[in-house]
């Protein structure tokens, strides 16, 4: 098994999935769905997990390897929407 790096690049209109190896080569990439929260937390996370699943399939990965892989996320306003949620 080697350890992968996926990059998750979250917005409200689409997200962007690239996978990378210990040594910076991309392996695989995709774009999936909304991950707007907004929409519902449900939704996004599908979104993610659809766009990560692609990507990991066009890095000949499979599902067996996610325990493999380190994440990073960002997702739009999601920092805005919690802060708000903090002050009511």
């Amino acid at each position: 098994m080697i350890t992968c790096y996926v990059g998750i690049d979250g917005g409200g209109t689409s997200c962007r999935a690239r996978i990378r190896d210990h040594q910076g080569r991309l392996l695989g990439e995709a774009n999936g769905g909304s991950t707007n929260i907004l929409l519902g937390v449900e939704l996004a996370l599908q979104s993610i997990n659809e766009t990560v699943s692609i990507a990991a399939k066009s890095a000949s990965l499979d599902h067996s390897q996610f325990a493999f892989m380190h994440l990073g996320l960002a997702l739009a306003d999601a920092e805005h929407n919690l802060f708000k949620r903090e002050e009511a």
